[in-house]
């Protein structure tokens, strides 16, 4: 991944090389990632279409498993279409605005799975351990109020992600004035001994002084 720079010399955007550069090979690819992606997405909205219809599913794990699926969706769908794209076009770029935000749904996405995975592994202690008072440890209420947890959880670990990398591209841009003013100075000294150098040459008798 290459980046652009902009007169100011700060990132605009990402130039996106992809897996390969052969046109036959990024069909193939392009077919096998769609492929993928689509079995993915049917199956993860297959099991929240049938949580959500059926009546007998009701139990935690099943309430769980409902936004397990969903999130894993959504994960897939943040960084899938737009490489399956890329592979049937010339110009793969992306802005730097858009990588900000692709990276935050990377992240929420991917720790709403595990915190729901956590979650899931707590219901089956629970379900194991305190068998007698599963149903009441484990109320609807209480489940609701974990994923609520775990949205919220999500949530602020994608802020973080998201402030860290505003972070360092403001650090990168401070480096890069610091670094223009260092040059600028470096060239005007350089004049500066390459003028009284030339003064000296034309006046032999400063060499005796």
């Amino acid at each position: 991944m290459a980046t652009s720079m902009a007169i100011h010399n700060s990132v605009v955007e990402f130039i996106l090389f992809g897996l390969t550069q052969d046109a036959g090979k990024q069909k193939a690819i392009f077919g096998i990632f769609l492929i993928l992606y689509l079995v993915t997405l049917s199956g993860n909205f297959l099991i929240v279409a049938t949580i959500k219809t059926s009546r007998t599913l009701g139990s935690p794990m099943y309430f769980f498993l409902f936004y397990l699926s969903f999130a894993d969706a959504c994960f897939h769908t943040t960084t899938a279409p737009r490489m399956i794209v890329d592979f049937l076009l010339k110009n793969t770029t992306i802005s730097f605005s858009e990588c900000i935000v692709q990276v935050s749904s990377f992240h929420f996405f991917g720790c709403l799975e595990i915190f729901i995975l956590i979650l899931m592994a707590l219901d089956h202690y629970v379900a194991i351990c305190k068998s007698l008072h599963y149903m009441t440890i484990r109320s609807q209420q209480v489940c609701g109020v974990l994923v609520a947890v775990a949205w919220m959880g999500s949530c602020l670990y994608s802020l973080a992600q998201i402030f860290l990398s505003w972070r360092i591209s403001i650090i990168t841009k401070w480096s890069s004035k610091a670094t223009r003013r260092k040059l600028y100075l470096k060239s005007a000294v350089e004049k500066y001994k390459i003028h009284k150098l030339f003064e000296t040459c034309k006046d032999p008798m400063k060499w005796l002084l």
